[in-house]
This record gives C-alpha cells, structure tokens and sequence, in this order.
C-alpha cells in the first residue's frame, strides 16, 4: 500500500528532509498546501535539489496548493491520509487537533507542546485515532539501533546504574545556529528566533534528550 502526503505549510526544513530519500511506500505525488511566501518557495527549491541531484535523486512530483485559505482547501480536498508539519512549534497542536478531529493521521515535528494551555489540545490528540506520530528519526538511525542492541547485552554492557552520585544517562550535544542541508547554509525565518513561537530555551535539543533516553531505558514501553 502505498501513501499520499499532504504537506501544510511547510516553514521548518524538517517538512523537506522527510523527502531526501525515495520511499516504496508513499506515493510519488506529494500535495503541497501553504500560503504564499518564501518559506514554501524554499522548501520546493529544496525537493527540487533532491530530485536533480546527481548521487540517489528522488522523484517526487509536488501539487502545489498555494493560496491564503489552504487549510480549508486541503480539508475539503483531502488529497492524502496522512498530513505532515513542521513550523511555527507555537501553533502546531491547535493545527493538530483540529486536523485530528477532521480525521487525518499526522506526522509532525517536535516540539508539540511548549505552553501549558495547549495540553488539552494534546490529551485530545493522543486519547485515540486517527494517528498521530511526531518526527524523531534520530531513533531509528543505524548508530542508534547499535547502540541500544549493546546495551540491551548485559554480557556486553552491563547494567545502568549510575550509584548514588552519579546519573544512570549522561548526554552531551552541540547544536548549531547554522546548518548545511543538502550542502548550502540553511535561512531561518524571523519567528525562529521569537520564543513566543519556538518556546523558551533550545526545545528541539531536550526533546531528542527524552526520547533516546525512553528508547534506551525502556524501548518497549509507552510513555
């Protein structure tokens, strides 16, 4: 079976790296709803790159929906069953529910909840179908699958204790401003640097900090 994405308003490279990589499973054609300005026409420059570079080019076809009401128009058009976003973290769970209650499955990106008011928004998203799913493919990369394959071993690894003084899980990480993506320097909007919009301190860091340390600790429990 194969999927067709829907991608809204696409501000946040991530909506682009999901597609760096050809998929058996999802459909070529991806439905591309946003309203007009640079942060759609960078991410379809970036799709574009993909599909013309030399080295695994992709082939993904966009349906560019570009227009002041394309959430209302996705809604009534419903090109795909699974909807994908990466933006402004400040208005993705309201975005989320309301795409939730039209019965869409959802892949987006994290952070979803950095203000209080909105866990309501999220205890409806999460109390049942459809399905929603947030972007962390750190988890399921090679060095990572490793890694918890070692410490899964007790023969190899042993146990995780860190004593009394001592934390079981320590994490270091360096987190740049400035990114290459597909070799050139990544733009970030205005709202990027706005913590109304982004949430306080460096929430993409600590959200990958939690998820590996579950997957680690107790990779087949849910939390």
């Amino acid at each position: 079976m194969r999927h067709t994405l829907s991608i809204h308003d696409p501000g946040h490279f991530h909506a682009a790296l999901l597609l760096s990589q050809a998929s058996h499973r999802v459909a070529p054609t991806v439905h591309v709803y946003a309203p007009p300005g640079p942060e759609v026409e960078k991410f379809i420059a970036l799709i574009e790159r993909f599909n013309q570079r030399a080295e695994a080019p992709t082939d993904w076809r966009l349906d560019c929906h570009i227009g002041p009401d394309s959430l209302e128009a996705m809604i009534a058009e419903r090109p795909g069953d699974i909807v994908i976003l990466a933006g402004r973290n400040g208005l993705r769970l309201p975005l989320m529910h309301r795409l939730h209650d039209e019965g869409f499955h959802i892949l987006a990106d994290k952070p979803w909840l950095t203000d209080g008011a909105d866990l309501p928004h999220l205890e409806a998203i999460t109390a049942g179908p459809p399905l929603a799913m947030d972007i962390m493919t750190d988890r399921h990369g090679a060095l990572a699958r490793l890694r918890n394959n070692v410490i899964a071993t007790p023969s190899v690894f042993g146990a995780l204790d860190g004593g009394e003084e001592l934390p079981a899980l320590e994490f270091t990480s360096r987190h740049h401003l400035l990114k290459l993506v597909d070799g050139r320097p990544l733009q970030r909007p205005p709202w990027f640097y706005d913590s109304n919009m982004q949430g306080d301190g460096l929430v993409d860091i600590q959200s990958h900090y939690v998820d590996q340390a579950q997957w680690i600790v107790a990779p087949k429990q849910h939390f």
